[in-house]
């Protein structure tokens, strides 16, 4: 039950067939699977993304930004749009609460493929966002 490890583990081991593929902290399963059935569980429970239909309405690529702890709470989105000059489509999010703190992540698109896109995107990275690129323009890349 994902519900009850959230509110009572820091540490978790995913198991498939008696196996366990992946152990890791609460916060790096859901910034960061790396296992295909770790990555079922933690998007089937948090998000229900329909990245072809994002796909297709997006102008420029689709990203899944990944939040910490220390990222969740911080305005980012509004500090990118404004230093950058860019607009940012905020698609799906959500926040979980888990023992060691908050994580959460947002799917977002640029208005353009850019250099100020991709300068947002550094920055981001710099802040300690994780950033997943899902689509390119229509190709899905998760």
């Amino acid at each position: 039950q994902m519900e009850v490890a959230k509110a009572l583990c820091d540490r978790v081991a995913v198991m498939e067939d008696g196996k366990i593929v992946e152990e890791n902290t609460m916060e790096a399963l859901f910034l960061q699977p790396k296992e295909p059935a770790t990555r079922k569980i933690v998007r089937g429970f948090d998000e229900d993304i329909p990245l072809d239909h994002f796909a297709a309405l997006a102008a420029g690529p689709v990203y899944r930004l990944g939040f910490r702890t220390d990222t969740v709470m911080r305005p980012l989105i509004s500090d990118i749009s404004r230093r950058f000059d860019i607009g940012v489509n905020i698609l799906a999010g959500n926040i979980n609460a888990l023992v060691s703190g908050d994580v959460g992540y947002l799917v977002v698109s640029f208005d353009a493929e850019s250099e100020a896109a991709s300068s947002a995107i550094r920055f981001l990275q710099e802040s300690g966002v994780e950033i997943l690129k899902l689509t390119n323009g229509g190709d899905i890349h998760a």
